[in-house]
């Protein structure tokens, strides 16, 4: 059986004539530099704290660093409001973004995103920008000792990688100049979705421990290129839909269903909620379940993402997972191996760009893997500490 990377599901790539992808257009904005992308999301550890301000930003971007892989889509006319130098206090250097808010839409995750901005001296001195640096691995800008030229413009390729989950991304790129002590902010952001796209994109029953329990609700299921498709599975079982009837009803392109976790016990709460469609971009996909602390999620060891989806597959099949680690404490890791005698797991490369380590394993199914929906915890080593890291997907003879 050929082997399947899990990277290349064929939905929306991120290229400037995608309908999928929003361009980042160009207007004209202002003001002080340091590089540091947050992007929210590296991991879902990142994804729920707040994204600091420009100042907080501003304090701790000496303390931030990071790569992230090479650009192999564009992001351009992004329609964004011009920072006025004027109307900055004083300690901004005079620049001028543009744009100043990259939006790079609804992208899959795992995309290799870029984009250009133009930067402009609006003052009668050249000035040099000292450092610009992401403070996300999965972001990249190299704009170290730039020269910005007296009232003329430098162009700054940004690029950043969305890692597997779901949800909104946001980053942000600062650069420190020479003689002024504020930073100069761009912001990016992106929409991590499949080709179906859950909204909101997690089902929330507690957020905080101090919060009371929502434990039945609803949420909806679209697809992002208006095509029609059915939903077959949650979990195992079959939806629940709401004013929509498979019998009898045509395929839509948006559904809404129930959810009612009402008498489980807090150990038996899913962190996630699988879905199967028949739709050829996501065949599968995950919904997290956020309740604290019944479905909690804590890592020893600092990688990307939390679970990996590898689709439908056949018995016997096998498949290339990447997998990324965001400042390991090891330089390499050790092992990876699957107690379940129906998924077998190998390392197969690793190699680190930037600060990320990057492992790809090679997963099989066996031929007796039964049918349906299955979930197999994997287990990462770097020689010292051990972590635990979902795979699921669905077997179809």
């Amino acid at each position: 059986m050929p082997e399947t990377r899990v990277s290349t599901m064929p939905i929306f790539r991120c290229k400037k004539s995608s309908r999928f992808l929003k361009g980042a257009t160009s207007a004209v904005l202002t003001s002080a530099v340091l590089v540091m992308a947050s992007l929210v999301g590296c991991g879902e550890n990142t994804g729920q704290n707040a994204s600091k301000t420009a100042d907080e930003a501003g304090k701790t971007a000496a303390e931030s660093t990071g790569t992230g892989a090479a650009a192999t889509n564009t992001a351009n006319d992004q329609k964004s409001t011009p920072q006025n130098p004027r109307a900055q206090p004083p300690g901004i250097p005079p620049l001028i973004a543009s744009p100043q808010n990259v939006d790079f839409g609804i992208v899959e995750p795992g995309s290799k995103l870029s984009a250009d901005v133009t930067l402009l001296n609006t003052s009668e001195k050249p000035i040099r920008i000292l450092r610009a640096q992401p403070s996300c691995t999965c972001t990249t800008v190299s704009m170290d000792n730039v020269i910005v030229p007296a009232r003329g413009t430098v162009q700054m390729p940004i690029s950043m990688t969305t890692n597997r989950a779901v949800g909104k991304k946001v980053a942000r790129v600062q650069l420190l100049v020479e003689g002024y002590p504020k930073f100069f902010t761009v912001n990016l952001d992106a929409e991590n979705a499949w080709a179906v796209r859950a909204i909101p994109p997690h089902i929330s029953l507690k957020e905080r421990t101090d919060q009371l329990e929502t434990l039945s609700g609803q949420f909806m299921l679209e697809s992002v290129d208006k095509r029609k498709f059915n939903v077959l599975n949650v979990m195992e079982g079959k939806p629940d839909f709401i004013d929509f009837d498979p019998e009898t009803d045509e395929p839509r392109n948006r559904y809404v269903l129930r959810y009612d976790f009402n008498g489980m016990q807090c150990s038996d709460l899913p962190k996630f909620l699988f879905v199967r469609t028949d739709h050829p971009g996501a065949r599968m996909l995950d919904v997290r379940v956020r309740h604290d602390p019944c479905t909690k999620i804590q890592k020893t060891m600092p990688m990307n993402d939390f679970r990996s989806n590898l689709g439908v597959l056949k018995p016997g099949q096998k498949i290339t997972m990447d997998l990324g680690f965001k400042k390991p404490k090891r330089p390499t890791m050790s092992s990876v191996t699957s107690n379940d005698p129906n998924l077998k797991v190998r390392m197969i490369d690793q190699k680190s760009e930037g600060k990320e380590l990057l492992v790809t394993s090679l997963v099989e199914i066996s031929p007796d893997m039964p049918d349906g929906l299955f979930q197999v915890p994997i287990i990462f080593s770097d020689g010292v500490n051990t972590d635990e890291h979902l795979v699921y997907g669905w077997i179809q003879r």
